[in-house]
Parts: structure tokens; C-alpha cells; sequence
């Protein structure tokens, strides 16, 4: 049996169809990765300089292995350290073998060497692929990792992994079995056959929460939410859903009163939880069929797992349009406990590639949108026309300062602006430090370049890394990681 919450069947999945795929795919790499010839200088905030005690000058750059290495999360710890995480992906290991990566770095930027092996953490959980996606740490300041593994002996077959570290990066063997925790839905679902971890979050009481994909094989939908409890020791909370495990469906005429076509596709991308009685918030997209778009949503439940009926309509927010697709890329709860939402979306024509528009939303705990922001409760930008008063550049990722309401908005190209909490961009005084960071680690690298993440430590110093790779032909990606202060 599998847990169905009280409103019965929907279900989302993460992939799209291969044909939107594949547009979404070009319109994204064409837009997202800078190369030589095209650089897009980071924009400036305000008076923030690059902080050149930082690392070289202000940049940290490593090589994790001779292979593509790819940034999948930062967070700064209790210690105010900084840590990323990655998968590493050994183009010419003939196992298709990939590790889960942890970085560690002091204040300084320079690689920790009380972590691991001279700050590198690689784990190698089955001699296959080991697919890392997310991190946070707990009170302790011992790190959860989360994502996917799958065994040489079962390569059809992708588990959802969590595993736990200590303060050195050894695996804390008192964590599940040995330090790790697999979880599978096949006591319910006989043709699962994957699994993998989008988000994890650690709630007051100490519980762990796993948002993911599980595959529902035959099912009608596909793919469904998966969310997953562990008590502190990585052992399944049986308190929660069925023996800690929760599929997350919904019926169609709860969504779409007026049409009840099957949602055939959708994505996940993110898992907050909120302060006020351990209200958990998910977002994503998700798409009916390849004609109506995608609509981006917000799901709450309650600590229990059930929908509440205080968020949007009977815990589900839906934002519907008539054609476009698109979906929430990122999401923050803000220090003045407003929810902001970065959202891309694009006007699909049959005939015309679409063009991918974005969007900064604001919300309140309710659900409703907080109109006192920006234009009527969002700030754009928009591509097609070159609109680019509200926003100057589409963010890639989003995150609340700790002492003050700002928000600090990732651009591609290693660079951020700053958001106060009416929506008002500030890109004053330009400081050529900043403005040259681009051009900094193209001087560096032969090929592209990409910054994925941003985080701020204890001072609200603001942290940016992402991935430059050596040529185009080398398959050997580093790690970059720029610090503003």
C-alpha cells in the first residue's frame, strides 16, 4: 500500500517529453553557459567588492578529478565554513562510475585539510553511479548529503541514498547502515525503478525530510513526489505516512476543475520548512499534455504529510497561464517570512522555438500574492522583447541575506544584484573588481564557464560557485567559487 493523501491522483513527474525536452534543452545551453566570445560581466551591487583575501585574488579555483566535475549544492555550516557539493564523473571509467564529491573551505579560500583528504571528500558507495544532488548539515554540523546510487549488479535499479558525515568527512558510522540510508518503494510498487533525492532539510525536532522522484513504472502517471522521514539516526520514521514513506497525489478536478486532461510531465525543485509548526513547502511545474504548458506550483503539507487548508486553495497553489512552459527554478523563504520565487517560462509556438521570459514572484505564508512587491507582485525580464527594466539580467538562483531584508540574485556569470524587499533592484556604483571577475577565469580556461550556486555566510559576505571547464574537448570541468564582501 502506498499513503494517499486525503485529495486522491495527481502525479508529477521530472521529465518532460523528449520533444520539449530537447527545445528546452537548446534554449537553456544556448542561454545559460558563457563562453570566450561571448562574456556576460557579473552585474555589481551597490558597494560589495569581490574580497581578493579570498583564495587567488578572489577566486578558489580546484580540480576535484581528471574527469567533468559538476557543483550540485553550497551551504555555509555552524562554523561558518563553506561547503560544496558535486558528483564527479570519470569520462573514461567504463562502469559509467561517478562518486559523490564534498568540498570543504576555511574563510580564507583555501581548501580545508581537517576535511577528508586535503579538503576532498569522494565516496564510492557500490563501485557505479553515485549521483549526488543535495546538502544541508544538522546541529551537530554534521553534514547530510542526499541523492541516487545505483550497484553493478543491478543497473536498471536507482535507490535514493542519504548519507551523513562528521566534522572530519568520515561517514558517521551510527547513521542507518554504516553511515547510509537506502530507501526504495518497491514494498509497494513492484515496477519502481527509480529513485533519487531532490532536496533534504532537518526539522526543529530533528527529524530529517528527503524530497524525491519515485518511478512508478507502470502506473498511469509515470513518475510521482516521493517524501521521505528519517529520525535523527537514519532510520525510517514509521510515524510518518507509510512506515516514513509518502507519495504525494492529487486528483485532476482538485487542479484543473474545468479540464481534466492527464498531467503528462513536470519537475521538482525545492523543499523549504517552515518555522511555524514544521509546515513543509515543496515546489516544482507541472504539464497536463504537450499543448497546454507547464504551471509552476506550490504544494504545503503539515508536519503529518497532509495537505493543509491555510496555503492557496486547500494546500495547493497553481499558477496557470494559457501557453507557456516553464516552472519555479528556485525558491527562498525571505528573513521577513515572505516565500520568493524565481520562475522561468517561454510562449510556445508549433513553428518557433520558444523563448524562455523569467520572473521574481512574492508571496506571503498564505499562499496569496504579496501585490505591494515590484509590479503587482513580481519583477520580470523578458528576452524576446530585450525587456530588461524590472531585471537585468534572468537569475539562475536566489538567497535571503541573514541580517537585513535584501535578496541576493544569481546572474550566469558569476555574478549577483542585490533585491530589497519592495522588488527595487540595486546596481549602483560599479566597482571594476566585480566587473572584471568574468573576464578573470575566461583568462583561466579555454571553454565555457557557468556559476550554479549562492549562498552568505554569518556577515552576509555573499559566495558564488559554479563550474569552468579547461576545452571543449577534454571532458575536465573545475570547480569555481568567488567570495563578495
Amino acid at each position: 500500500m502506498f499513503i494517499t493523501i486525503p485529495i486522491n491522483s495527481i502525479a508529477i513527474k521530472r521529465h518532460l517529453n523528449k520533444t520539449m525536452f530537447a527545445l528546452i534543452l537548446l534554449v537553456f545551453l544556448t542561454s545559460c553557459f558563457q563562453s570566450k566570445s561571448d562574456i556576460d560581466p557579473p552585474i555589481n551591487i551597490n558597494s560589495t567588492i569581490v574580497d581578493t583575501s579570498f583564495g587567488e585574488n578572489g577566486l578558489s579555483i580546484i580540480n576535484p578529478t581528471p574527469g567533468n566535475d559538476f557543483v550540485t549544492d553550497i551551504l555555509v555550516d555552524n562554523s561558518n565554513q563553506t561547503i560544496v557539493s558535486g558528483r564527479t564523473d570519470y569520462y573514461e571509467d567504463k562502469n559509467n562510475n561517478s562518486d559523490f564529491l564534498l568540498v570543504r573551505y576555511l574563510e580564507n579560500g583555501q581548501l580545508d585539510k581537517r576535511f577528508g583528504e586535503n579538503g576532498l571528500v569522494k565516496t564510492d558507495f557500490h563501485n557505479h553511479e553515485d549521483i549526488l544532488n543535495t546538502i544541508t548539515v544538522d546541529k551537530e554540523n554534521r553534514i547530510l548529503a542526499a541523492g541516487s546510487s545505483k550497484k553493478i549488479s543491478e543497473p536498471n535499479q536507482e535507490h535514493l541514498i542519504i548519507a551523513r558525515y562528521l566534522n572530519d568527512g568520515s561517514l558517521d558510522i551510527s547513521f542507518g547502515s554504516q553511515g547510509l540510508t537506502l530507501v526504495d518503494f518497491q514494498d509497494t510498487l513492484n515496477t519502481q525503478k527509480t529513485n533519487h533525492a531532490i532536496d533534504i532539510q532537518v526539522t526543529e525536532d530533528e527529524k530529517i525530510l528527503v524530497l524525491g522522484i519515485a518511478d512508478r513504472g507502470n502506473h498511469i502517471y509515470g513518475s510521482t513526489i516521493s517524501l521521505i522521514r528519517l529520525e535523527s539516526n537514519g532510520k525510517l520514521d514509521n510515524t510518518f505516512g507509510n512506515n516514513g514513506k509518502l507519495f504525494l497525489e492529487f486528483p485532476m478536478e482538485v487542479l484543473f476543475p474545468d479540464d481534466f486532461s492527464m498531467i503528462s510531465g513536470g519537475y521538482l525543485t525545492g523543499l523549504s520548512i517552515l518555522n511555524t509548526n514544521n509546515k513543509i513547502l515543496i515546489s516544482g511545474s507541472l504539464r497536463r499534455n504537450a499543448t497546454l504548458g507547464t504551471h509552476f506550483v506550490f504544494i504545503e503539507l503539515d508536519s503529518n504529510g497532509l495537505l493543509t487548508q491555510t496555503f492557496g486553495q486547500n494546500g495547493i497553489y497553481i499558477h496557470q497561464t494559457e501557453l507557456y512552459t516553464g516552472g519555479i527554478s528556485s525558491f527562498i523563504k525571505t528573513s521577513n517570512n515572505k516565500l520568493l520565487s524565481i520562475y522561468d517560462y517561454a510562449e510556445l509556438d508549433e513553428y518557433v522555438l520558444p523563448e524562455f521570459n523569467c520572473a521574481i514572484k512574492l508571496f506571503n505564508l498564505d499562499g496569496t500574492i504579496d501585490k505591494t512587491f515590484g509590479n503587482e507582485g513580481e519583477v520580470s525580464a523578458n528576452t524576446t522583447t530585450g525587456d530588461f527594466s524590472q531585471l537585468p539580467t534572468c537569475p539562475r538562483a536566489i538567497v535571503s541575506a541573514k541580517n537585513n531584508t535584501s535578496s541576493y540574485i544569481l546572474d550566469s556569470g558569476f555574478g549577483f544584484y542585490e533585491m530589497n524587499e519592495n522588488g527595487i533592484i540595486n546596481i549602483a556604483n560599479e566597482d571594476k573588481n566585480i566587473n572584471d571577475i568574468g573576464k578573470r577565469i575566461a583568462e583561466k580556461f579555454d571553454w565555457a564557464y557557468e556559476s550554479k550556486m549562492i549562498t552568505v555566510n554569518n556577515q552576509d559576505d555573499v559566495l558564488v560557485v559554479g563550474e569552468a571547464y579547461f576545452s571543449k574537448d577534454s571532458g575536465d570541468s573545475a570547480f569555481v567559487l568567488v567570495k563578495y564582501k
